[in-house]
């Protein structure tokens, strides 16, 4: 799916720190008859909602309503918090500078054009799935901590707890390319379009302490997560793919992989 061109310009006269909420395409339920993801239970900063089927711009606030379809722009130096509908547990942080537009026409669907999103699931329930796609990337899970940041083109996924399956992703948005398991305290990249993920790598202390940044300042509070908590649960877990590499995040590993199996999500 081609985010960007679904994305309808508005010219908005708003402070350069702004939260945007806009409607989305036709086919996409972005009004109050529509699909609910989740509720905004925390913003910084304040900002303008508009939907294609409103003439004036509104706030947005804590307590809105967010809609299949809806697409959220958060500028720099702010950040939107929201509930996924069903149990506030389970949180989305969404970073400054981020784009992002939500799906729930199957697992909920977080599509990240740019910026950075961290997942917060604690109760998302067996039967349902979670992901966030990127340009480039899918990650998905069925309840878990993880972060997954893009340019556009190159997606870097981190997990903090649980076990996340990244996969390359077409440029067509139809499928993936290869799948590795990305295990607490590790992380991948994919860099490019039908791109397979790099052999995921051990993160530093100082990368995992960012989950407990996001967590200081939610709503609800949450428990901090320990680095090395997170590094026993990875060395207990088998790996999912035989001869797969693991090293220190910051050493050289350039190499190609081979082109693993298609995965569709």
């Amino acid at each position: 799916m081609k985010l960007i061109n679904r994305i309808k310009t508005y010219l908005v006269a708003a402070p350069v720190f702004t939260v945007l909420l806009f409607s989305a395409p036709s086919g996409f339920c972005a009004d109050e008859n529509g699909t609910q993801i989740g509720t905004v239970v925390a913003v910084k900063q304040s900002g303008w909602a508009n939907r294609m089927n409103e003439s004036v711009k509104r706030t947005i606030a804590k307590g809105d309503i967010v809609y299949a379809g809806d697409i959220i722009d958060v500028k720099y130096g702010n950040f939107v918090q929201i509930a996924l509908k069903g149990n506030p547990d389970n949180i989305i942080h969404v970073e400054g500078n981020s784009l992002i537009q939500m799906f729930a026409d199957g697992p909920t669907n977080v599509e990240l054009s740019k910026g950075k999103v961290y997942a917060m699931l604690d109760n998302l329930g067996s039967a349902n799935g979670f992901k966030i796609s990127t340009p480039t990337a899918i990650a998905s899970v069925r309840g878990t901590y993880y972060q997954v940041k893009t340019d556009g083109v190159a997606t870097q996924a981190i997990t903090y707890q649980g076990n996340v399956r990244v996969g390359g992703r077409h440029q067509d948005g139809e499928g993936t390319r290869g799948e590795v398991s990305v295990l607490a305290a590790q992380m991948t990249e994919v860099n490019g379009f039908s791109r397979v993920p790099k052999d995921p790598v051990v993160i530093s202390e100082s990368e995992f302490e960012e989950i407990n940044d996001v967590i200081r300042i939610l709503e609800t509070p949450k428990p901090m997560l320990d680095y090395q908590e997170a590094l026993k649960a990875s060395k207990s877990e088998a790996p999912v793919e035989s001869g797969s590499k693991l090293v220190k995040s910051g050493d050289e590993d350039d190499s190609e992989q081979e082109q693993g199996s298609q995965v569709v999500y």
